[in-house]
C-alpha cells in the first residue's frame, strides 16, 4: 500500500502540498519523496512489501514518461523474471503495448498514473474491482491525481474517482479532454462449468500469490465465524503460512471460534477480543484523525465510513496489528457481492441485495448487477481501504481476484443457486474446517463491555505480545478467560431473547386494540398494481409485501405472482408485466396505480373518505383529476437513479423548478388512464432496448423529459409521500447531496438524527401523518422508502405496527415462534453446552 499526489507545480506555489497530502502519509510509513519533473511535482509515500525499497515516480531514461502506482502486481516475476519489485515493469509494459493492453496484462490490485509528456497525455488504470482509490481532476493547470479524493479538494479542485475496471486517457493540453480506453478486464459470461473443483483452485493460488513475496510473520486477518474469512484462513493453513487471526466477539459463535482455534494452531496465533465503550470511541477518533472522508452510497450501511461501528472495530485491529509488526491485511470483502448478492434462491438476506443470489440462465441479463462493481463493493473496498491506508497496513482481497470471480461466474446456474455461497462451502467442505451456516454481519459496537477501560483478550491459541493483555499461557489461565466469555456470551444471550420476547408481546398486545371502521364499499375504480416474485419475503424481519397487501384500501393485482425468483433478470420484468396486464384490461375508465412492492406502505383513509361518505377509490379518483394529466408520477428530493448514480447539474436542470424541495421523478409509484400507461410502458421498453440504461427510473427520467406534457409530478404528495428528508445546510462531510436547492444534506440516513427525523411522523391507529406547520399535516394515499429514505422506511413500520392491528397481525404470522422459543431453551442449557464445546475442541 502506497500513496501519491501529482500536480501541476504551480500549485506548490499557492498550497503546503505536505499538509495537503496528509491523510495520504500514513499509508505509506517507510519512505517519503517529492520530485519534480517538468510543469509537475510527484509525491509519493511508500510502504515497502515486496523486494528492495524503490523509490517512485518510475521515470524512462529521457524522462519523458513518469508512472506512480498503488498496489501490488502479483505476476510481475512473469513478465520480467529480472525485476527485483513489481513496479519495474510498468514502464517497460507501456512502452512496450501502449494503453490499455498493459493494463490488461497485470494481474493484481493497483491504481497506476503514467504522465506520458511524449505524447502529452497521463493514463489512469484501475483493477478490475478498483481496489485502490484513485481520484483526478483536471483544469488550465493541468491534470492533477492524487490517492485520496480529499487531497484534491484542499487543492480547491473538482474532482472525481476512477471506475473500477477502466482504463482512461487523459489529455496533458487543457480543456480536460478524456478518453475511455476500455476495461482492464473483460469477464466472460458464459455458464458452463458443473464443479466447483476449478474455483477451489483458483481461491488457494489467489491467497497463495497474495502473500507469496511477504515479510514473515506480516500475514493476519480478522476472523469471524461466518464464510469467508474462514475460507481465507483454511487457504492459509493449506499452504502452512503462519498468520495472526483476530477476532472481535461482536455476534461470533464461541465455539466455533474456539474450534477453528484448534485447527490452525500449527500455523495461526489466535486472540479474541471483547471490545469496551472506551476501546471502540479511541478508534473511532483516531480514524476521525487519519481517515480519508468517504461517503457510503445509498446502498448497504448509510453516512460516513468513519462513523460506521464496523469501520472502528477494522481499526482496532489494524491498529494492534501495526503494533505486533504485521502490515498485510487479508480481507474477505467482494465475497458477498459477487457470489451470494446478500441473498440466496430470490430471498435478501439483506435490503440492499440487488437480485436475492439467484442467478438467472442468461447471466448478460443481470450483468454487471449494481455491487458487482459499485453500491456496496464500492462502499466496503473503500472502507477496508481508508481504515487500513490509516495505519500503514496493506489491504488485499483473495475474493476479487480476476480468476476466482471468472470462475465462479463460469459455474452454471444450477450450481450457483444450489447452496448459498457454494464454492466456498465446498471448499471449506473439503478440508473439514469448523463453519457455522448463514450470512452473519459484523458489527463491532454489539455486545461490547462496560466499566473497564481496555479490551479483553482471550488467547486462543499462540503467543501474546499485545499491550492489551497480561494474559499468560498456563493452561489455567486460559480456562478461565474462556469461561469469563462464555458467562459473557449467556448474558448477551440472554440480553437479546429479552428485545425479540418484548416486541413480539407488544404485537400480540396491538392485536386487542379495535380494528378501524370498515371503509365505504369499493367500487373497483382503482386498482393498485406490483410485482412481487416472493410474496413472503422479508426485509429486516418485515413481510414487505404482505404488508402492502394489508394495508392498501384498494384491489391489489401483483402481475409477477406467478413467476418465480429465477424468472427475475431486473426492471424489463417488471415493466413488462404491467404491460402485459395492462392490455389485458378492458378500455374503461378505472385507474390503475403502480406501486414498489417491496418498500410501500399505504395509508388507511378512512378519515379522509369515511366523513366524506364515499369509498377510498372514489377519494383516489378525485385527488387524481385535480392533477389534470393522464399520469402521476411520485416525487423524490434527490435525483438520481439505481441505487448510487446522482444526477449531474445537466440532468437537474432538465427538471422544472417546483413549489416544494420534492423537484424530482420517483418511478416508484405512479397512477394513470390505461391506454396512456400502456403508452408509456412501451415506450420506455423500446427505449431500454436501445440504451445502456439499466434502472427504470432513468428511463422514467428519459419517459419524463420528451413528453412532460403527458405527466404531473405529485410535488406536494398528496397521492405519493417519500421518507427521504433533507435540511437546508451543508453535509458536514463535504457531500452534496442532488437536491433541488443548495446547500442541502440528508438527515433520513443520519443514524444520529434518527429520533429528530422519525418525528416529523406521526402516527394514528393505521395512518402514517407527515407534520408540515402549525397543525398541518400530508396524508398521502401511499408512502414509499426508497434510497436514503429506507431506514425511515423501517422505523416508521416498526412504530405503525404498535398502532395498527393489521400490521402487526401480519408480522406476527411471518414471525416464527421458533426461534425465540430455542432461545429459552438456549440460555437454560447454556452450561451444558458449554462443556459440550470444551470437550470437543479438546480444552
Amino acid at each position: 500500500m502506497c500513496s501519491f499526489l501529482v500536480v501541476a507545480a504551480t500549485l506548490s506555489l499557492i498550497f503546503d502540498l505536505s499538509q495537503v497530502s496528509e491523510r495520504q502519509r500514513y499509508r505509506g510509513p517507510d519512505h517519503h519523496s517529492e520530485v519534480r519533473i517538468g510543469d509537475y511535482v510527484f509525491i509519493h509515500d511508500l510502504l515497502h512489501m515486496t523486494g528492495p525499497l524503490t523509490r517512485q515516480p518510475f521515470l524512462s531514461d529521457d524522462q519523458a514518461i513518469a508512472a506512480v502506482f498503488n498496489g501490488e502486481i502479483y505476476n510481475y516475476k512473469d513478465l520480467c523474471p529480472a525485476c527485483l519489485s513489481d513496479g519495474e515493469i510498468l514502464l517497460s509494459l507501456y512502452k512496450t503495448y501502449g494503453a490499455p493492453l498493459f493494463a490488461r496484462l497485470l494481474d493484481g490490485e493497483f491504481a497506476i498514473a503514467i504522465y506520458d509528456f511524449s505524447r502529452a497525455v497521463v493514463v489512469l488504470a484501475s483493477d478490475p474491482f478498483g481496489t485502490k482509490p484513485l481520484s483526478y481532476a483536471c483544469d488550465s493547470r493541468g491534470v492533477h491525481v492524487a490517492t485520496y479524493q480529499s487531497s484534491l479538494t484542499h487543492l480547491e479542485l473538482d474532482s472525481r474517482q476512477v471506475l473500477p475496471n477502466t482504463v482512461l486517457e487523459i489529455s496533458l493540453q487543457g480543456g480536460c479532454h478524456e478518453r475511455y480506453l476500455g476495461p482492464t478486464f473483460e469477464f466472460d459470461l458464459r455458464q458452463f462449468k458443473t464443479d466447483t473443483l476449478s474455483w477451489d483452485r483458483a481461491f488457494t493460488a489467489a491467497v497463495q500469490k497474495r502473500v507469496r513475496y511477504a515479510r514473515a510473520g506480516t500475514a493476519f486477518l480478522g476472523l469471524s465465524s461466518g464464510y469467508d474469512s474462514g475460507a481465507i484462513q483454511a487457504a492459509l493453513v493449506s499452504i502452512g503460512l503462519p498468520h495472526a487471526a483476530y477476532s472481535i466477539f461482536s455476534q461470533e459463535d464461541l465455539a466455533i471460534l474456539e474450534a477453528r482455534a484448534q485447527y490452525s494452531r500449527n500455523v495461526s496465533d489466535s486472540s479474541l477480543f471483547i471490545l469496551t465503550e472506551r476501546e471502540l470511541d479511541n478508534s473511532h477518533s483516531i480514524l476521525q484523525e487519519r481517515g480519508e472522508p468517504f461517503r457510503y452510497s445509498q446502498r448497504g450501511r448509510i453516512g460516513m465510513m468513519g462513523d460506521d461501528p464496523a469501520a472502528s472495530g477494522l481499526a482496532f485491529i489494524c491498529e494492534l496489528a501495526r503494533e505486533e509488526g504485521r502490515s498485510l491485511y487479508l480481507s474477505g470483502t467482494g465475497a458477498d457481492e459477487t457470489i451470494s448478492d446478500y441473498g440466496f434462491n430470490g430471498t435478501r438476506i439483506f435490503p440492499h441485495s440487488d437480485f436475492g443470489g439467484l442467478f438467472p440462465d442468461s447471466l448478460g441479463d443481470i450483468f454487471p448487477w449494481q455491487s458487482f462493481f459499485m453500491g456496496t463493493q464500492r462502499d466496503y473496498l473503500m472502507k477496508e481501504e481508508m481504515v487500513a491506508g490509516a495505519f500503514g497496513i496493506e489491504a488485499r482481497y483473495p475474493f476479487l481476484d480476476r480468476t476466482v470471480i471468472q470462475e465462479y461466474l463460469w459455474l452454471t446456474p444450477e450450481v450457483k443457486n444450489s447452496e448459498y455461497k457454494k464454492p466456498i462451502a465446498d471448499y471449506i467442505a473439503r478440508r473439514a474446517y469448523p463453519i457455522i451456516h448463514g450470512k452473519r454481519g459484523f458489527d463491532a459496537d454489539a455486545n461490547i463491555m462496560e466499566g473497564t477501560s481496555d479490551a479483553t483478550r482471550i488467547l486462543l491459541n499462540g503467543k501474546d505480545t499485545s499491550k492489551t493483555s497480561s494474559t499468560q499461557e498456563e493452561s489455567s489461565q486460559l480456562e478461565r478467560d474462556l469461561k469469563e466469555a462464555r458467562a459473557f456470551a449467556a448474558k448477551l444471550q440472554s440480553s437479546f431473547l429479552h428485545m425479540q420476547t418484548w416486541w413480539y408481546v407488544r404485537l400480540q398486545q396491538t392485536l386487542r386494540k379495535p380494528r378501524p371502521q370498515p371503509l365505504f364499499r369499493q367500487k373497483g375504480a382503482v386498482k393498485a398494481v406490483t410485482c412481487v416474485t416472493d410474496q413472503d419475503q422479508t426485509v429486516a424481519d418485515l413481510p414487505v409485501f404482505r404488508l402492502v397487501q394489508v394495508t392498501s384500501p384498494i384491489d391489489i393485482i401483483n402481475t409477477c405472482a406467478e413467476l418465480s425468483g429465477a424468472q427475475w433478470s431486473g426492471m424489463n420484468v417488471r415493466v413488462k408485466s404491467y404491460l402485459n396486464y395492462l392490455e389485458a384490461q378492458p378500455p374503461d375508465d378505472t385507474l390503475y396505480m403502480m406501486v414498489d412492492g417491496m418498500d410501500v406502505v399505504f395509508n388507511d383513509l378512512a378519515s379522509v373518505s369515511n366523513g366524506k361518505e364515499f369509498a377510498p377509490d372514489e377519494y383516489i379518483k378525485r385527488l387524481f383529476a385535480a392533477f389534470d394529466k393522464p399520469i402521476v408520477m411520485s416525487t423524490e428530493q434527490l435525483c438520481g437513479w439505481g441505487g448510487a448514480n446522482e444526477c449531474n447539474e445537466e440532468e437537474i436542470g432538465r427538471f422544472p423548478k417546483a413549489p416544494t424541495n420534492s423537484r424530482f421523478l420517483n418511478a416508484g409509484a405512479y397512477i394513470g388512464e390505461r391506454s396512456a400507461l400502456i403508452s408509456m410502458l412501451i415506450w420506455v421498453i423500446n427505449f431500454a432496448n436501445s440504451s445502456d440504461f439499466k434502472s427504470d427510473q432513468r428511463l422514467f427520467f428519459e419517459y419524463y423529459w420528451s413528453h412532460s406534457q403527458l405527466i404531473a409530478l405529485d410535488y406536494h404528495q398528496v397521492m405519493f409521500g417519500n421518507f427521504i428528508e433533507t435540511v437546508p445546510v451543508a453535509c458536514p462531510d463535504g457531500w452534496k447531496p442532488p437536491c433541488a436547492q443548495q446547500p442541502c444534506c440528508t438527515i433520513s440516513d443520519d443514524f444520529g438524527l434518527f429520533n429528530e427525523t422519525l418525528g416529523l411522523y406521526d402516527i394514528r391507529g393505521c395512518e402514517i401523518r407527515r407534520r408540515l406547520s402549525g397543525s398541518e399535516y400530508r396524508l398521502p394515499v401511499a408512502w414509499h422508502g426508497n434510497g436514503v429514505g429506507k431506514w425511515i422506511f423501517l422505523l416508521v413500520v416498526d412504530e405503525l405496527a404498535r398502532e395498527c392491528p393489521a400490521v402487526a397481525e401480519a408480522i406476527l404470522n411471518a414471525t416464527s415462534v421458533d426461534g425465540i422459543l430455542n432461545g429459552f431453551h438456549a440460555v437454560a442449557h447454556h452450561q451444558e453446552r458449554s462443556e459440550s464445546y470444551k470437550s470437543a475442541v479438546g480444552l
